[in-house]
């Protein structure tokens, strides 16, 4: 069993595709509720076990509840990919101010710690 966040696009979407190809029953996160419910259709019709779960990240209490529907639907996790990531659109790191920079990386850094506070 495999939570995947950012799965509603790119190496998080692509990633869901293969954990499910492996055999493994994916909960799927991201923003995106169309585009999660686009790719668990993909999934479930090749036979893949799916929860889809819109989720913020950067919200502790959106990780915790992600986490605790993975495991009432499946029983268990086994693994978490934690691939969200906050995209600005062709953002680049070069001439960004600092607090430009705090910006866009503390969601993600607090979205680590509550993953691993679970």
């Amino acid at each position: 069993v495999a939570i995947i966040t950012g799965a509603g696009g790119g190496i998080g979407s692509a990633s869901a595709r293969l954990f499910a190809a492996e055999g493994a029953a994916v909960a799927l996160a991201d923003l995106d509720a169309g585009r999660l419910a686009s790719l668990a259709g993909e999934i479930e019709s090749s036979g893949g076990q799916v929860l889809t779960q819109p989720t913020d990240v950067a919200d502790s209490t959106a990780v915790a509840a992600l986490v605790a529907a993975t495991v009432a639907r499946f029983g268990r996790l086994d693994v978490c990919f934690a691939n969200a990531g906050i995209g600005g659109g062709g953002l680049r790191v070069v001439g960004l101010r600092c607090l430009s920079i705090s910006k866009h990386f503390k969601p993600l850094r607090q979205y680590i710690f509550a993953l691993a506070r679970l």
